[in-house]
């Protein structure tokens, strides 16, 4: 996990096919996550006002976590026999925990 972000999106976001990266996505809106993309780490995705849409499109691949808040969570799931894969490991979020820098945030502790 080499060069870990923290990256913070406001609004609605669709994450390239083929794309990959590494850290904490933030983003204030609505997400996309096509086939063919990696993120190693943890994606935070979050509406205050209205329904959270998250289309999870086949061969997409998430390693570390996500966490989807809004008044209500609309999940969309694509993609047949190449399906979307969130894989939880606590290794890549403590890796991120020791190797993310940062000048305006700072990680101070992970719980599971």
């Amino acid at each position: 996990l080499s060069l870990p972000k923290i990256v913070r999106i406001d609004g609605n976001i669709s994450l390239p096919a083929g794309g990959t990266g590494a850290g904490i996505l933030v983003i204030n809106g609505s997400v996309t996550i096509n086939g063919g993309f990696t993120w190693k780490g943890l994606i935070l995705a979050y509406k205050n006002d209205s329904t959270i849409e998250i289309k999870l499109n086949g061969g997409a691949t998430i390693i570390g976590g996500m966490i989807l808040s809004g008044p209500q969570v609309k999940l969309l799931a694509s993609g047949g026999n190449n399906g979307f894969e969130l894989l939880y490991s606590s290794q890549v979020l403590q890796l991120l925990q020791n190797n993310l820098v940062s000048s305006r945030f700072k990680v101070l502790d992970w719980w599971e």
